[in-house]
């Protein structure tokens, strides 16, 4: 009996800690441009989220009318074997975005 209780009193710290533990760690997205030239991290638990970022992109491409036919890609890939991740690839729109390697300047 006292195993038992141990054991579950284990099993709930190690699963509050782990939530407790992910909801400090910071996330960050890295997008580019079709040609690389526009970059930017988002931060979402600093503020940094998608609509600051397409603000910046679409006032990247009205300084130089030339950029208008670029688009964003996430620059990270999908880890399908980090199965804890699969809601956040179906929910979330970051993975909505294509991929492509972005070069870090």
């Amino acid at each position: 009996m006292k195993n038992k209780i141990a054991l579950s009193l284990l099993f709930f710290f190690l699963l509050i800690s782990s939530n407790y533990y992910h909801s400090i760690t910071i996330k960050s997205y890295n997008f580019c441009s079709s040609n690389g030239e526009f970059t930017y991290t988002l931060l979402p638990n600093k503020g940094r989220n998608e609509h600051m970022m397409k603000m910046a992109f679409d006032q990247w491409k009205k300084e130089n009318k030339q950029r208008g036919e670029q688009a964003l890609f996430r620059g990270f890939e999908k880890e399908y074997a980090k199965f804890w991740k699969w809601y956040e690839y179906a929910t979330s729109t970051y993975y909505q975005y294509p991929c492509k390697k972005c070069n870090k300047n």
